[in-house]
């Protein structure tokens, strides 16, 4: 069984990014709150987890995916930078930085939920392999096909609607 003080401190460090997982995958941030609460709630039953981290994004999504499955649907919220003015220095660059984040956010959109989950995990939670891999059942070196072929149907997808081609 866990003990509270390391509880305490696995909340401390991953509550927050595993709530962003959660809501990203369920769309609902109350909902997204009960699956991370019940994770932690499970770990503290736990005798010992070897991997803490990827252990709750596990659980994580395991309980968000079974409440998906409930409602038959599946979306993923991605946020924009807080401030994007700081990002870019001038408007006509602001412009073209929001359509080039919007057409990465719609090609990303159109990849398959499998690879989805892959490329999110991998770039907006900065999970290592191995941890995506834990994650989703995958191995770690189908992780890394998936992440080639994700993104390389992201640039495709790119590519088409910078080229002005449907």
């Amino acid at each position: 069984m866990a003990s509270p003080e390391s509880v305490d401190t696995l909340v401390e460090a991953h509550q927050g990014e595993l709530l962003r997982f959660a809501t990203s995958l369920l769309n609902d941030a109350h909902l997204a709150q009960d699956a991370v609460q019940q994770a932690f709630i499970k770990l503290v039953s736990r005798r010992a987890v070897d991997n803490p981290r990827a252990w709750l994004y596990r659980v994580v999504r395991n309980d968000c995916l079974n409440q998906l499955r409930k409602n038959r649907r599946m979306t993923v919220v991605e946020t924009m930078p807080e401030n994007p003015d700081a990002c870019v220095a001038d408007a006509g660059a602001e412009l073209a930085a929001a359509d080039d984040r919007a057409l990465v956010l719609q090609a990303l959109d159109r990849l398959r939920d499998s690879w989805k989950e892959v490329v999110l995990l991998k770039f907006r939670e900065r999970l290592s392999y191995r941890e995506i891999a834990e994650v989703t059942g995958h191995s770690v070196s189908h992780v890394g096909v998936i992440l080639y072929q994700a993104l390389a149907e992201m640039r495709r997808e790119c590519r088409r609607e910078w080229e002005g081609i449907e």
